[in-house]
């Protein structure tokens, strides 16, 4: 399964036990931030989330 929103790709990847992977590919630092912090406000702990962008978008 797929979504498309706002030029973001999200694709929930596998589900062990009650855990389930979801990946999302954002276009921009901004989209992904808002995201980041939508999942901290909504329960997740940092520990839950991993963010991965290159140096030149980190900038």
């Amino acid at each position: 399964m797929t979504s498309q929103t706002n030029n973001t790709s999200i694709n929930p990847t596998s589900s062990v036990g009650s855990s389930t992977l979801m990946t999302a590919i954002f276009t921009n630092r901004d989209a992904a931030e808002t995201t980041y912090d939508a999942l901290l406000a909504h329960g997740f702990s940092k520990d839950d989330v991993t963010i991965v962008m290159t140096d030149e978008t980190r900038k």
